[in-house]
């Protein structure tokens, strides 16, 4: 729209009733304000006000143009005092990346900070990729592993997987008993190879593991989970994952380093929007420390 100016002026004489009252108003030369009006009619091809000795009375076309402008004025005010409190932005979606897996963690999260912003879509994008914060493909992405090294992202810590190792009930129906006391030679494993996700603990497994006692490789670190599960051979579960699954024992005593960090990343670009910051706070203050994966 070329033509704001004319239209602020319009609205003012509409209110103001006189030239001079709305010259003053707008700190303009009552010239500029006759100028403006001249221009809209003209633009419009109607007239907008009747002229008379006692001012400015506005046309059923004014009248119209009152009310739009009217409404335009209330709802940048509106938008002024939401910008003050820090709520302007609060709309539209804030698009969420993750592995698919985390999304049964995520949920009860989500579903509060919708209570508390319902104007706001989250749109979770289930994706090992890493996808480009830069491109603006996604807000916030949460990775696991080792620490986020991108350019010009904003990594901060969130939560940490716990690490033990388990057998199943079917394993040892197969294979008889775990051996504990030469637990990596003589037993048969399930191993990730994902060199994205390899954690140290999971390299430092698969040193002590001979090859010929590999029975399982899988880049998802999922299926290595259910062939776990299935009795395929032995291997790292989540700790709460497996307080889950009936069947499951664990081999060893944990040890604290056997953990999978989780990291929440942002673009520099987009870190301090309101939006983007309220729903980062609201993940690390009401996310729970047991993360279901």
């Amino acid at each position: 729209m070329e033509n704001w100016n004319e239209i602020r002026t319009a609205y003012e004489l509409l209110r103001c009733g006189t030239v001079s009252a709305t010259a003053d108003v707008l700190n303009i030369h009552r010239a500029t304000v006759i100028r403006h009006i001249d221009s809209l009619e003209a633009m419009l091809g109607e007239k907008l006000f009747i002229r008379s000795a006692k001012g400015y009375v506005a046309t059923e076309v004014g009248a119209d143009l009152l009310n739009v402008a009217a409404e335009a004025d209330d709802r940048f005010r509106q938008f002024a005092t939401r910008a003050k409190s820090g709520e302007a932005g609060l709309t539209g979606d804030i698009i969420l990346t993750a592995d698919g897996p985390l999304l049964l963690f995520l949920l009860p999260t989500i579903r509060e900070f919708q209570k508390c912003h319902p104007q706001i879509t989250v749109r979770f994008i289930a994706e090992r990729r890493v996808l480009r914060l830069d491109y603006g493909e996604a807000h916030v992405a949460i990775r696991l592993g080792r620490e986020p090294d991108e350019p010009d992202n904003v990594v901060q810590p969130f939560k940490t997987i716990q690490f033990g190792l388990y057998c199943s009930q079917t394993y040892e129906q197969n294979h008889g008993d775990v051996v504990k006391e030469d637990l990596f030679t003589t037993n048969r494993w399930a191993l990730t190879d994902n060199e994205d996700y390899l954690p140290d603990f999971y390299a430092w497994l698969r040193n002590q593991v001979p090859e010929e006692n590999v029975a399982f490789v899988s880049n998802d670190p999922i299926g290595v989970f259910h062939a776990i599960e299935a009795g395929v051979g032995l291997g790292f579960l989540p700790r709460e994952r497996a307080a889950r699954q009936p069947g499951l024992k664990q081999i060893s005593r944990s040890d604290p380093a056997w953990c999978l960090k989780l990291w929440l990343v942002t673009h520099v670009d987009r870190h301090r929007s309101a939006k983007v910051q309220t729903f980062l706070e609201f993940l690390k203050e009401h996310a729970v420390d047991t993360v279901d994966y």
